[in-house]
C-alpha cells in the first residue's frame, strides 16, 4: 500500500497489480473501488495466454498443412500434365513412323519426266 501511495503522490494515475494467489485483493479494496488500481490473477492471464498460444499453434499448423496440401496438387497436377506430353509425343512418333512406312507402291515414277510423283500422273493433272 505505502508504494501506491508514493506512486500516487508522484503523478502516477493507473496501478495494474499482477496478483498471483488473490492476497493482494482484500488490502487493495478501496483503491479497486476508487478505479485507482486494477489487480489481476496472475494464474488466470497465464492461462488465458496459454490457451491463446496453443490456438495460434493450431491455427499455424493447419495453414500449414493447407499449404501442403496445396503443394501436392500442384505436384498432382503437373505430373498430369506431364503424362499428357508425354503421351502426344508417343502419338506424334507413331504417326510418324506410321508415315514412314508406307508401301512403295504410293510412291510411282512418271514415265514423261522420270522423276518422282505421287500417286497422280501429270497427265491427269492438265
Amino acid at each position: 500500500m505505502e508504494w501506491i501511495r508514493y506512486h500516487l503522490l508522484l503523478g502516477f494515475e493507473h496501478f495494474y497489480i499482477y496478483d498471483r494467489h488473490g492476497i493482494y485483493q482484500q488490502p487493495l479494496q478501496d483503491l479497486v473501488e476508487q478505479g485507482l488500481v486494477l489487480t489481476l490473477i496472475l494464474t488466470l492471464i497465464l492461462i488465458l495466454i496459454l490457451i491463446l498460444t496453443l490456438i495460434l499453434i493450431l491455427i499455424l499448423i493447419l495453414i500449414l498443412i493447407l499449404i501442403l496440401t496445396l503443394i501436392l496438387i500442384l505436384i498432382l497436377i503437373l505430373i498430369l500434365i506431364l503424362i499428357l506430353i508425354l503421351i502426344l509425343i508417343l502419338i506424334l512418333i507413331l504417326i510418324l513412323l506410321l508415315t514412314m512406312t508406307l508401301p512403295l507402291t504410293m510412291i510411282q515414277r512418271c514415265c514423261h519426266c522420270h522423276t518422282m510423283a505421287g500417286t497422280l500422273h501429270r497427265a491427269t493433272l492438265r
